[in-house]
């Protein structure tokens, strides 16, 4: 982040913040696809004992159908090319009447996520 002019729309000058786009940390990338923190991630996943995403499977069914895929997945992390599925958009009627939207996503993405 740094300090910049900026000129306001009646022409004066003032100071903004500039966001600067920080570059990947291709260290951190490394860290997150590590066994050791995909170790981690798994268990906080197991442990919300979760119902099965937009891709349908289920927590108990992930190590069967992500273990031969996660070398595939890693890579895709790294390179910056792993495209997830998008999220399905769920509605969850409230006790109160009202709808609580909820995101579903999928298992793969699920755990990246809790790595990061």
């Amino acid at each position: 982040m740094s300090f910049g002019p900026s000129q306001t729309p009646t022409g004066e000058l003032e100071t903004r913040r500039v966001m600067n786009p920080s570059p990947i940390d291709l260290a951190s990338v490394e860290y997150m696809v590590s066994n050791t923190c995909i170790a981690d991630a798994w268990k906080k996943v197991k442990s919300n004992k979760g119902a099965s995403g937009v891709d349908n499977i289920s927590i108990e069914q992930f190590p069967k159908w992500g273990g031969p895929k996660w070398k595939i997945i890693k890579n895709q992390v790294k390179t910056g090319s792993y495209q997830p599925t998008p999220a399905l958009r769920v509605e969850i009627p409230k006790e109160s009447g009202g709808i609580r939207l909820l995101g579903l996503f999928e298992a793969s993405l699920l755990l990246t996520l809790r790595a990061s």
